[in-house]
């Protein structure tokens, strides 16, 4: 079952990520827009290194293409944004 191979931890979005391996897709559910401009490429960086080369971002629905156009690609279904690490 897949919910056996799901774990949730708390988190700091600013701390090192490669304790934690590599994903497969990473759920930003509506956190970044309380961050600064600066902090959130930080955190998306760190996002982007942390995905296997196929991974998936999700993210709210605002607006952050400018931020991620250069490392992920948009992708979208019906009213659903997402991104693709390219």
């Amino acid at each position: 079952m897949i919910k056996n191979s799901v774990e949730f931890e708390c988190f700091n979005l600013k701390n090192d990520y490669t304790g934690f391996g590599t994903f497969d897709v990473i759920f930003c559910r509506y956190v970044l827009i309380y961050f600064p401009d600066s902090l959130k490429k930080e955190i998306i960086s760190k996002m982007h290194d942390s995905l296997f080369d196929d991974g998936l971002l999700f993210t709210g629905n605002y607006v952050l293409y400018n931020m991620l156009r250069d490392v992920f690609m948009v992708e979208s279904y019906e009213n659903l944004t997402y991104y693709t690490k390219s």
